[in-house]
This record gives C-alpha cells, sequence and structure tokens, in this order.
C-alpha cells in the first residue's frame, strides 16, 4: 500500500498539541498551571491586599475570587496559543527540510517507508506501539514522543480504513486508540 502526503508546520503544531493532550506528564503540568498556581496567587493577592495595603479583607477576597475564575477560563485558550508560538518558533530554527515537505509511504509485509525529497526511514510494523486516529491526522508512535504523522486530508475513507487494516496493531482498547474528540481545553 502506498499513500502519498505533504507534512507542513500545522501538522507538526498539530501533532504537539495532541501529544500534550494525551501525555500523562503534560496533563499533571497542565492542571497545576491552571488550577494551583491561580491559587497560590489569589492567597497571595488576599494576603498583600488585606495586611499589607490593610483594605478590607472582603474587596480581596472577592479579587481573589474574581481572579481564579477569570484565570481558569482563560487558561486553556492561553495554553493553546502559547504552545504554538513556541511551537513555530522552534519550527523556524534550523534546517527543518527533512522533516516537511512531500511524503511517500509504503506499507509492505513487514516495514513502513517513509520517503521524502531527503530522507528515507524504514520502520518494522513492529515498532509501532500505539496507533492514535485524530480527526486530522493518523499517529503512529514509535515511542512514547516519536510518531510517525499522516495528515487526513490526504485521505479518503476507503484509504483511511485499509491503512488501519494493515497496521500491525491488534485491535485491542489497549493498543489502539480512536480519538474522535474536538479539542475543547
Amino acid at each position: 500500500m502506498k499513500i502519498q502526503f505533504e507534512l507542513t508546520e500545522e501538522d507538526y503544531i498539530s501533532f504537539n498539541l495532541h501529544h500534550l493532550e494525551h501525555s500523562p506528564s503534560q496533563k499533571r503540568m497542565y492542571q497545576l498551571s491552571r488550577f494551583l498556581l491561580p491559587m497560590v496567587c489569589a492567597v497571595l493577592i488576599y494576603l498583600i491586599g488585606t495586611f499589607v495595603l490593610n483594605q478590607p479583607s472582603a474587596y480581596w477576597i472577592f479579587v481573589a475570587v474574581i481572579f481564579v475564575v477569570v484565570w481558569t477560563l482563560t487558561y486553556p485558550k492561553q495554553h493553546i496559543k502559547l504552545v504554538t508560538k513556541q511551537l513555530k518558533k522552534m519550527s523556524r530554527e534550523g534546517d527543518n527540510s527533512t522533516f516537511y515537505g512531500k511524503k511517500t509511504m509504503t506499507i509492505s509485509e513487514d516495514t513502513i517507508t517513509v520517503e521524502g525529497n531527503q530522507s528515507t526511514e524504514i520502520v518494522a510494523k513492529e515498532n509501532i506501539k500505539t496507533i492514535r486516529v485524530h480527526e486530522d491526522m493518523v499517529l503512529l508512535y514509535l515511542s512514547a514522543v516519536s510518531a510517525q504523522i499522516i495528515p487526513t486530508r490526504c485521505l479518503d475513507a476507503a484509504t483511511k480504513k485499509q491503512l488501519l487494516e494493515t497496521l500491525p496493531i491488534e485491535r485491542s482498547e489497549s493498543s489502539w486508540t480512536v480519538v474522535n474528540e474536538a479539542r475543547s481545553k
């Protein structure tokens, strides 16, 4: 089976955002930043306002609560914006010509070969750890942080089905993950 596709900077950013959403360590950091950090700041706001500035306690409780609510509600979008900005900056550092561009993926009985203009990568099918299917891409994870990215914009329904059927993963809940959720965080 042969699949032709093109990887763009947007695909790279999308992959990293998907990875951040599913990585246990990143989820933990996200939760701490979204919930614990504003709580600590709220306590500091209250203490400074009440004891240092000698103003009414009720006023500073109100200010601290508003701060926590606004932070908690706006943090998800701000986090995505910040991560996207950092990823764009990083992707423009150095030469990424072997990563982006037109690719041809050939899936044979035992291997997956991905050929680009300047590189060829051969992966044994047995080295695929997890498959994640998102609306915008199919990710073939080779490790916890490395994946082959296949944008779904280049796949019709039949090709996508055939791709998933030719991959070596047993179709169990623990090894094959289908994600059909929109990014709502």
